[in-house]
């Protein structure tokens, strides 16, 4: 097993295999040697570390990949597989994984079961948050797992400020309104059959000045993971908005995969649906992914639920459907 002594640190070699922790990688200024086949921010990633990673299914639709994946782990299979071959050639010092979700990516013990072959194993750093503090916190772990102990620090210090200046505004805002003026918010991160949020993504509803009736957070902190729910459960929520921010899915997809939303009685007799406050969101690059641009997403959360683009990010990918 590497254990790099502290001089060592600055040429450590670092595989990432989630697109979360090479958003924070980049961050830390490390070197990324390896990533998966998903992670795509920095944008320069993709050209200087190859992909170690790849996906079994192919997705057609919301229904399909539901189905596929379904009955992938129903026969005991994963959903993703790793380039052993391309792992070795990379030589890395450290392997930054998870074990929060196997859907999403790479399951872990795929990945111990790989280092275990090779002749000196990396390290493994697994990342598991369940909140956006937790989130935080795995930018400062990291750092002081892999000798960048200080950008760690002033990286999460820079995004906890950016945090509390966004929850001060909400809190000013919601308190200017008043509180019967509070949005009950729907958020799914799948359509066919339906997701809500979970983990982080809830307390962030509820952090930024609303209400989340469809698995609320916990006192302090995340929610459960996401679940299968029945279009009941949404009509008895009776959302003010609903936010669709498929896991993986890019902004047209999420349009195309709407449309079979659209086609259901019980859509579109929601309330919001009726007054047209139904807001699409690249999944893909937000709210999905627990890294640094979460933060992002609390400031475009504070301003939507305020009525208030202005406070919303430059350039954040949504539209109202």
């Amino acid at each position: 097993m590497h254990e790099p002594t502290q001089a060592g640190f600055e040429g450590l070699r670092v595989v990432s295999l989630l697109p979360s922790a090479t958003e924070m990688l980049a961050l830390l200024g490390c070197n990324v040697v390896g990533r998966s086949h998903e992670c795509d921010y920095p944008p320069a990633v993709r050209d200087s570390a190859p992909a170690l990673t790849g996906a079994f299914n192919r997705f057609e639709s919301s229904s399909q990949m539901h189905d596929a994946v379904t009955a992938s782990l129903k026969a005991g299979k994963g959903l993703y597989f790793l380039n052993t071959d391309v792992l070795r050639e990379v030589k890395p010092d450290v392997i930054v994984t998870q074990s929060l979700c196997s859907v999403c990516a790479v399951d872990y013990s795929i990945v111990q079961e790989a280092i275990a072959a090779l002749d000196s194993p990396p390290r493994l750093l697994d990342t598991n948050p369940m909140s956006l503090q937790a989130v935080i916190g795995d930018l400062r772990r990291l750092g002081a797992e892999l000798g960048r102990a200080e950008a760690g620090e002033a990286a999460a210090a820079a995004l906890t400020a950016r945090v509390d200046a966004a929850v001060a505004t909400a809190q000013r805002l919601a308190a200017e309104a008043g509180e019967a003026a509070k949005k009950r918010v729907v958020f799914l991160e799948w359509t066919v059959p339906l997701f809500p949020g979970g983990h982080w993504t809830p307390q962030m509803i509820e952090m930024a000045g609303g209400l989340c009736p469809i698995n609320p957070p916990k006192p302090g902190g995340g929610a459960a993971p996401s679940r299968e729910t029945d279009p009941s459960e949404v009509v008895g929520a009776d959302p003010d908005l609903i936010i669709i921010s498929p896991c993986g899915l890019d902004l047209p997809t999420t349009r195309r995969e709407t449309a079979a939303l659209q086609e259901q009685a019980w859509w579109r007799d929601l309330r919001a649906v009726k007054a047209g406050r139904v807001a699409l969101v690249d999944g893909n690059q937000h709210f999905n992914r627990p890294g640094p641009r979460l933060v992002e997403a609390l400031e475009w959360l504070v301003g939507l639920l305020a009525g208030r683009p202005d406070l919303m990010p430059a350039d954040f990918p949504w539209e109202w459907l």
